[in-house]
């Protein structure tokens, strides 16, 4: 609520060159409570679950699957419009790894899948893993690049 308050408060004391830092705000304000509904929902279905050995209801490619993803996605924000998810916190052993793509890296489109939301996020993942992919669109650092192949098996 402090957030609120001060993003109010700005606003009444406004001068010209504000209007970017506001929509920054805003941007980064709308990540944050699409990152709590995200935690409240996976919350919400881990309860739900009956408490078992994850390995006796698991086939080894789930869990494997798991494993390869190893790194924090969120969505990236351009002009208040999702333009991708941008990938940070990359586990060596991650398909993303893999896939040179580095901490930072905001993933745009996997083959004809454009990444606006989490479940098209999903979709290119599922490709990927199940050696679908062959080209992705990254941006780094502000400048978009075509990543071209498929992931290989270990």
């Amino acid at each position: 609520m402090v957030v609120f308050s001060l993003l109010a408060d700005v606003r009444a004391e406004e001068p010209p060159d504000c209007s970017k830092l506001i929509l920054e705000l805003q941007s980064r304000i709308a990540v944050l409570e699409h990152l709590e509904q995200a935690c409240k929902q996976k919350i919400k279905n881990r309860l739900a679950q009956p408490q078992s050995d994850p390995s006796a209801t698991n086939s080894p490619s789930e869990v494997d699957a798991r494993n390869l993803m190893k790194a924090v996605a969120l969505p990236n924000f351009k002009n208040n419009a999702v333009t991708g998810f941008r990938l940070f916190a990359i586990q060596p052993e991650s398909i993303w790894h893999k896939l040179n793509i580095q901490d930072l890296d905001v993933l745009v489109q996997v083959d004809d899948i454009e990444i606006k939301d989490s479940s098209q996020l999903l979709e290119g993942v599922g490709r990927i893993l199940r050696k679908e992919s062959r080209r992705l669109i990254v941006e780094r650092a502000g400048v978009q690049m075509n990543l071209e192949g498929r992931l290989q098996s270990d």
